[in-house]
Parts: C-alpha cells; structure tokens; sequence
C-alpha cells in the first residue's frame, strides 16, 4: 500500500515557481501558498498540512517568526522545509534551533531542492512536536490505562507510543504499516509485524476484560457492534483523537493560563 501524497502548503514569496520545482510529483499534494509571515502561520494552524516549505524572506513577519508561532501552538505541526535567502550558518542553524527537520540555501540546485523535499516528508514525526511528546505520551499512557490495557502485554507499550504518535502526525494514519508500525517497532527494537501483533493482542483482551465504561466514553458508537472489538487502526485512530484534543487544551492553558 503506497502512502498518502503530503499535503504541502507553500510560505515564500515565489510560490509558483517552487511548485513548479516540485514537478507535479505524486509524493505532494499542493493545498495552497502564501507570502505573507502571518498570513501563512495563520493558514497553517488551520489547514494542518503534512508538509511546509518556508522561506525565511516573507511579508509582515519572517520564515523565524512562523517557525515559533507552530513549535508553540500547532497540535499537528508539519515537517518543515526551510530555505535562506542568505547562506550563513549562523542564520541556517537558528532555522534548526527553531523547528525545522531541513535547511537548504534558496539559491540550492533543483535537484537538491527536490531530494531534500522527499527526504523531509519520509520523517515519521516532524521536529517542530518535540517541545509537546513528553505531554503527549503521558496523555495516551492515562487514556490506555483508563481503558484497562494490562501492563502484562508488550502491546500497551506500543500503544501508548503510536497513539502520541498519531496524535501529532495523522498522515500515519493512511499507512500503519509503512509509517506507523516501523516508527514503534524502531522505539522499542522489535519488528513492525512484531508491532502490529503485539497491538492487536492487546486490544482483544481489552475489549474482553477492560473498562466497560471508560471504552463507551472514549469509544461510543465509533465501532461497528456488529464486529466488536475495533481494528488496530481504528483503535489508535481514536485514542489519537482524545491524545489530540487533550494536548489542545494544554497548549490553550500554556498560552491563555486564566
């Protein structure tokens, strides 16, 4: 199964032509552009997309000035792509410090523009959801063990680390098997089929000996009664969820603490 194109926004003053350098590749899906500073940090926040190339050079506020609007306030912040007009490390390294997972020179050749772009949307998570995965993974782990997920089985372990996961990188979602579960698998050194089995486990023994009223709060009508248990996907999907809400909520208090 072939994973979902990125879902790409471009913040930079010439954004046909970066689109243009993106040839029409199928990894990237183009949702739109801005060259406005707070215009595109404004889109972001709303559009959520996997994947952002930022130009330092933008209108009303800088490529810098984005960067920490996203670490501080987007719940799912893309992978970050970032391009200085001006070369110095000093300026490339701060872009580093601030969040983004690459930095190229705006005067970079096509070719290295492109294997960069590829390279960045095949991160798992993206650099700018570091400063929250302390919150997230305590989060999941309350919400798994409301649910009543036995400390007996490798899957809870795995659970909580994909549903933190997710919580921040939803385009995991489309392929468990080509993101999700080797992200897991790599945390803990097992195999993604390891993963996979060790998750499955431990949501059938959930659905048969967990909290009957913690699984309708969390869960309600979402699973078809008609199956019982849900699948993995629509386990972590929807514990991914409630991680994601509640991680909403912290970053309001962080930012609006009366």
């Amino acid at each position: 199964m072939k994973s979902e194109p990125a879902r790409t926004w471009i913040a930079a003053p010439e954004t046909l032509k970066i689109e243009a350098l993106l040839g029409g590749r199928p990894e990237f899906m183009i949702l739109g552009g801005d060259a406005d500073g707070r215009g595109a940090a404004r889109s972001v926040l709303a559009a959520q997309p996997d994947f952002l190339i930022l130009e330092d050079t933008l209108r009303s506020a800088d490529g810098y000035w984005v960067l920490d609007q996203l670490r501080q306030s987007a719940v799912c912040p893309p992978r970050v792509l970032f391009l200085c007009a001006c070369g110095e490390s000093a300026w490339t390294d701060l872009a580093a410090r601030k969040g983004a997972d690459a930095v190229l020179s705006k005067a970079c050749a096509p070719a290295d523009f492109l294997r960069s772009a590829l390279e960045t949307v095949s991160l798992p998570l993206p650099r700018l959801s570091a400063p929250m995965e302390a919150e997230r993974l305590k989060i999941a782990e309350a919400l798994i063990d409301e649910l009543g997920v036995r400390d007996r089985f490798l899957g809870r372990r795995d659970m909580i680390c994909a549903c933190a996961a997710l919580a921040c990188a939803p385009w995991m979602q489309s392929s468990l098997s080509i993101r999700l579960y080797p992200y897991v698998a790599g945390q803990r050194g097992a195999s993604p089929r390891a993963v996979e089995k060790a998750i499955r486990t431990a949501v059938e023994d959930t659905w048969l000996r967990g909290d009957l009223k913690a699984i309708g709060r969390l869960f309600g009508f979402s699973v078809d009664a008609e199956r019982g248990k849900p699948t993995n996907a629509e386990f972590l999907a929807m514990i991914a969820q409630h991680v994601r809400t509640e991680t909403q909520k912290r970053l309001d208090q962080i930012h609006d603490p009366a």
